[in-house]
């Protein structure tokens, strides 16, 4: 059986799975497929007592009119755009909107044919995607404000800790390194003597009579004694040099790759600096000396006996008049038996 051009046309219309519309240049529908139906929720009956109004939201009826506008007018022949279409049931959907003029043999516009494809699950699936790029953009936001809230709170953490650690190190009276941290820095320099094969110089001070000050002047007086002290070593030492208190009126000299001549020419200028310095209490003037005894770390040394050597050195300035510069040499053994 033949079937005839239009009524295999006709076929094509209702059973295209896009949405296909037909109005007048009034924009009333005048034909309408299957899909156009399902989509929209009306009948074919009830379509063609509607118009583009109708299946628009109102919010798209201004823009609408104008791209319809154009068309009927010939200004233009067609037009794209992804707009939302209003149900029977008032709800709406989004759709990819293709709108041409139709012609007759005199390129006349005699009815306007408007094809759509529902997106709205693709339009849905896309928002969703936006609110959940928004949604991690916000997240990101928050863990960079508190990520830049734990750097700072590291940063002060990392400051206390670098100052509590620095008082642990550090002698309250004079503000020079205490005998812990001349330890950890004796600790080293013998790991690097040993390394570099080069020697070091230990030199152990102790303020003369420092018991007679505080008994005379009162402890006052012997602590700003001490910090006058603390001043002069600060100055006279080199910056590669390490001096701190060691205990009580003692301190420690530290000299890094300093031969015992290098280390007596040091402690001379620390122990003449001493004497020529001053401190004065209630318009009183009051002067103290320091003695000083030194001794040489090589790679082959024991630390210990090092120190002690110094110590013994101080000692022997101790005895032989105070306000001196000693440094250890095996005759003062015999000062060790007695001092023993």
């Amino acid at each position: 059986m033949e079937i005839s051009l239009e009524s295999f046309y006709r076929q094509i219309f209702d059973t295209a799975l896009i949405a296909i519309g037909v109005t007048d240049l009034n924009g009333k529908f005048v034909m309408v497929n299957n899909t156009w139906c399902s989509k929209l929720g009306y009948s074919e009956h009830e379509a063609q007592a509607l118009c583009l109004s109708d299946v628009t939201p109102q919010e798209d009826i201004d823009n609408s009119n104008t791209n319809y506008g154009k068309l009927i007018q010939g200004e233009i022949n067609n037009f794209r755009k992804t707009r939302k279409f209003k149900k029977k049931d008032g709800s709406s959907f989004w759709a990819n909107l293709i709108v041409s003029s139709i012609k007759n043999t005199d390129d006349k516009i005699i009815a306007i044919l408007g094809i759509f494809h529902d997106i709205d699950t693709h339009i849905e699936k896309e928002n969703s995607l936006i609110e959940i790029n928004h949604a991690l953009e916000e997240v990101n936001e928050r863990l960079i404000k508190a990520n830049a809230v734990i750097v700072k709170k590291n940063e002060e953490l990392q400051s206390a800790y670098n100052q509590v650690d620095e008082l642990s190190r550090t002698d309250n009276l004079t503000g020079l390194p205490n005998r812990r941290q001349l330890d950890e820095q004796l600790a080293f320099e013998v790991k690097r003597s040993i390394r570099s094969k080069h020697e070091f110089c230990i030199c152990i001070g102790d303020i003369d009579d420092f018991k007679l000050i505080n008994d005379n002047y009162g402890h006052d007086v012997g602590d700003l004694v001490l910090k006058e002290l603390a001043d002069v070593i600060r100055k006279c030492t080199r910056t590669t040099d390490l001096a701190g208190r060691w205990g009580g009126e003692e301190f420690m000299f530290i000299l890094p790759e300093t031969p015992s001549v290098g280390a007596l020419v040091l402690m001379e200028r620390v122990r003449q600096t001493v004497a020529d310095s001053k401190v004065l209490r209630n318009g009183e003037t009051i002067s103290f000396t320091m003695t000083l005894g030194f001794s040489t770390f090589t790679p082959d040394s024991d630390l210990e006996e090092v120190v002690r050597q110094a110590d013994l050195a101080l000692y022997a300035g101790k005895k032989s008049g105070k306000n001196l510069a000693v440094c250890y040499r095996k005759e003062l053994e015999v000062i060790h038996s007695i001092k023993s």
